[in-house]
């Protein structure tokens, strides 16, 4: 119907709203209907609004790969059931050729099973399908330091930030992988730049202590496993992490007192 009609060239002009609420007047068991809707909440990422629609699409019939894919993300999303996911993408890229979304969001979903090797392939699938942007690198960089491949991760992260990623997550393993890799000074000017950037959690004064410790300033070090503290006051390895501290500052009751 003309209703039909409306909703749909308005949902095309990106006016959802208007067209979600023609489409909710009409009949809730048409897989059309269904899909359209889907495809709404799907565009406003609402992935728990998305899910009785897309389910009803799949279960009335339409099972191609874009409403395979949708079902996935809820799936992925909204339920954490990643193995579901995976077996709803994989049937999707059977339909497809060479899908770099399709592998990309396997990847993801395997990475979220900690299934590393799995996720590495679907990657380097992704890749060959001509998707090499800084999301995949960043992807690469967070699987290898799981796999404590800390100059494989760091390279990778690079290849992020040459590629557009700058914000605080990236900075953050950015500080992290350097550390790990021993380079303290330069760590430590990256957590400058992630300081800047607002981030002062308890992750942040733990990293930061370690990495004044490496590099012997003891009171800074100090200053920042107390801050930690302050946020955490029974978290195990800071009390460890400052009677360490306190010990190289030669303040030893301190020291016992942790």
């Amino acid at each position: 119907g003309l209703g039909i009609e409306k909703a749909y060239a308005l949902s095309r002009l990106e006016r959802f709203d208007e067209a979600l609420e023609l489409y909710l007047k009409e009949n809730q068991d048409s897989v059309f209907i269904n899909t359209e809707i889907a495809y709404i909440y799907s565009r406003q990422d609402r992935y728990d609004l998305e899910e009785p629609f897309i389910r009803r699409a799949y279960e009335g019939g339409r099972q191609d790969a874009w409403v395979l894919s949708e079902y996935a993300k809820v799936m992925s999303y909204e339920h954490h059931d990643y193995e579901k996911a995976i077996s709803l993408l994989k049937e999707a890229a059977t339909q497809t050729k060479k899908d770099a979304w399709i592998s990309a969001e396997i990847a993801w979903n395997y990475k979220l099973l900690k299934k590393y090797p799995e996720a590495l392939h679907y990657l380097d699938l992704t890749v060959s399908y001509g998707r090499d942007d800084a999301w995949v690198n960043f992807e690469y960089a967070d699987i290898y330091d799981e796999l404590d491949e800390f100059e494989k991760a760091y390279s990778y992260l690079l290849k992020a930030e040459q590629k557009g990623r700058h914000d605080l997550s990236l900075y953050s393993e950015k500080a992290f992988l350097l550390r790990c890799l021993e380079r303290y000074a330069e760590a430590l000017e990256v957590l400058k730049q992630v300081e800047s950037m607002g981030r002062n959690d308890l992750w942040f004064y733990v990293e930061r202590g370690y990495v004044y410790s490496a590099l012997e300033n003891y009171e800074k070090a100090r200053d920042d496993y107390l801050k930690a503290l302050e946020i955490e006051p029974d978290h195990p390895l800071v009390r460890s992490r400052l009677g360490w501290v306190y010990a190289n500052l030669e303040q030893y009751p301190k020291a016992l007192s942790y």
